[in-house]
């Protein structure tokens, strides 16, 4: 299974980020469906800890909205 892949790689002290960002996408649908379970958070991050991470933050939001979160936060700003 791709998550236990990406549990694997996040414990790595050298992460293959291009590997996690792979599998992260390739798991999009499934989080999703998990999401709308409404997991406890704690539960919902021992599962998916790349969703975590700031760069795995910025390409969900990417998947989300097709718009870039930085842009779109700085934009709301002014």
């Amino acid at each position: 299974m791709e998550s236990v892949v990406i549990l694997t790689e996040v414990k790595k002290k050298k992460k293959d980020e291009a590997e996690i960002k792979k599998k992260m996408l390739h798991t999009f649908s499934i989080r999703r469906q998990e999401v709308l379970q409404e997991p406890a958070i704690a539960e919902f991050q021992n599962s998916w800890p790349a969703l975590f991470d700031v760069s795995e933050v910025n390409l969900e939001f990417m998947r989300l909205t097709t718009v870039p979160l930085t842009s779109k936060f700085l934009g709301k700003l002014e």
